[in-house]
């Protein structure tokens, strides 16, 4: 531990080496405010006096911890010199009593304690620019045998600092970008809230109070009043919070935001008024958006209604085949001159495709972009798969030679599906061209909602959609039919051509009639819906 000694006007370092039966204290200085540890020691600012204008003082606390056994009254000093080596008069105080050169606290080092010391510094104003001063914190030890210990010290006046000197009130957020916060439904109908955590920073050298607000609006414009609270506490326009930030603290307020249940994200500032002995000083603001919840719900209808739809059609296509729903079919072609209904969801998965990247906004009134782009997705591949579905549950047969004459021209093992088959593909495609009507219809409403369509061209449009699913409801059952009405004509006519053969045959018997009548025959191929 080092003990210093003082000689008239020069400062000079002694170095004592201590015997742990001394049982001396130790000593850190922490500074209230702006200050920190340096390698010349503790430093700290010096500010107006409180109690004397013709005076600056600094604010520190002296954390003394008596390692010994042993009660000890302790005394405080300072001595300072400016950076060109004159001495400076100084005073000090514990808060208590009026500043002397020296103060000794009326509550001693009790034994083993750790205890911390407020002390206030102050030395007198000049007509110049007061310099940066250094010296030593000084504790006199009244034990059982009197010594001296002491800490560097170096005080700093703000015109020292410039630019970068402390203020009374700088509070600051701590994290600048913009925070953005999920929006949840609370307990209260019709309202969503979320949590949210403002992160202050004092870098002046008072204690300050802070109020929040928000001032947010939505992607039109449109102001929107939200409200705000303390956790636990009531919901207002502005809230100010009841604890005091003190200087050089970092604290973190938690707070909770309601708005209206709606799907628009809002987008604004959090602002935070200051004021500090009951006088506004500043605001400070942070930029925040609240993004609104996802709403599943509304996804599942746009999954759901186009299902429902294409199911009952297909039942309908059933019944006018049910005598057939067993019977064979031939393999499956995506021909694009004759699948015109799939021609309309490759155009309206195109088309939702440009519309979710062109003006579609993130947060829509009905869904977000990206559930719209989920279901532009799913239903692309709904239709990717019917024939993937249809061939799965297809069969190899070995229909007959077309030469009967001549057997070795067999034309080999061929695959045919049935016509339910044909009915499940059917259903997947027309489950994902009016999934692509429904996804467009309702992007055509967000474009009117959110400004590049009128409503009135929505509802134009939209109605031209919904005649577009109303003629491939009516298109489907009549292909559907009329496909399976043409396998089973070509079924019966091939059939019919090999019983002539095999009749008109001198050498046929009975047994080649049955084959004949029991044949695979072959069929022709067919294009999706």
């Amino acid at each position: 531990m080092r003990a210093v000694i003082l000689d008239g006007d020069a400062m000079r370092l002694n170095t004592l080496k201590r015997s742990a039966i001394w049982g001396l204290p130790l000593l850190v200085v922490v500074p209230f405010v702006g200050g920190g540890e340096s390698n010349s020691g503790s430093v700290t600012f010096l500010q107006a006096s409180k109690t004397d204008p013709s005076r600056v003082q600094a604010d520190m606390v002296a954390v003394m911890h008596n390692v010994g056994s042993n009660a000890m009254p302790l005394c405080f000093s300072v001595q300072l010199q400016d950076d060109k080596g004159k001495i400076v008069s100084t005073w000090v105080s514990d808060g208590t009593a009026a500043s002397t050169d020296k103060v000794c606290p009326a509550q001693g080092l009790q034994a083993a304690e750790f205890h911390p010391y407020p002390l206030q510094v102050s030395v007198q104003k000049t007509k110049e620019d007061l310099r940066p001063l250094t010296g030593l914190l000084i504790v006199e030890i009244n034990g059982p045998s009197k010594t001296t210990i002491s800490k560097p010290l170096r005080l700093v006046p703000p015109s020292a600092l410039g630019a970068e000197a402390p203020k009374p009130s700088d509070i600051v957020f701590a994290e600048t970008s913009q925070t953005t916060v999920l929006l949840q439904p609370s307990a209260v109908s019709g309202t969503v809230q979320s949590g949210l955590v403002a992160g202050i920073q004092n870098k002046g050298y008072g204690s300050a109070r802070v109020c929040f607000s928000l001032q947010l609006q939505d992607d039109k414009g449109k102001p929107t009043p939200v409200l705000v609270s303390e956790r636990s506490g009531p919901f207002s326009e502005k809230i100010c919070s009841s604890r005091e930030i003190k200087p050089a603290e970092f604290y973190s307020y938690p707070l909770v935001v309601s708005a209206d249940d709606q799907m628009r994200p809002l987008s604004g500032y959090l602002i935070a008024e200051v004021t500090q002995d009951a006088t506004f000083k500043s605001s400070i603001s942070k930029s925040i958006r609240l993004v609104p919840p996802m709403r599943p719900a509304l996804s599942l209808y746009m999954f759901g209604l186009p299902l429902g739809v294409a199911a009952l059609c297909i039942l309908v296509a059933a019944f006018l085949v049910r005598r057939n729903v067993t019977s064979r079919m031939g393999s499956v072609t995506w021909d694009f001159s004759q699948s015109w209904a799939t021609n309309i969801t490759v155009a309206g998965t195109a088309l939702t495709t440009l519309l979710s990247f062109t003006g579609l906004p993130e947060y829509g009134k009905f869904m977000a972009k990206s559930s719209y782009l989920s279901l532009a997705l799913l239903f692309g591949i709904l239709v990717t798969l019917a024939p993937s579905v249809y061939n799965f549950i297809r069969k190899p047969v070995d229909p007959p030679p077309p030469d009967l004459a001549n057997p070795t021209k067999a034309i080999g093992p061929v695959f045919q599906g049935y016509v339910f088959g044909f009915l499940l593909a059917s259903f997947l495609t027309l489950w994902g061209v009016l999934g692509q009507l429904t996804t467009i219809g309702l992007l055509l409403w967000e474009f009117a909602d959110s400004g590049p369509l009128t409503p009135s061209m929505a509802l134009v449009f939209d109605s031209v959609v919904v005649l577009i699913a109303l003629f491939l409801l009516i298109y489907s059952d009549v292909t559907i039919y009329y496909n399976v009405k043409h396998q089973i004509t070509h079924r019966d006519a091939n059939r019919q051509r090999l019983m002539y053969l095999v009749t008109t045959n001198l050498r046929a018997t009975p047994e080649d009639k049955t084959a004949a009548q029991n044949a695979n025959q072959p069929l022709p191929t067919w294009s999706l819906l």
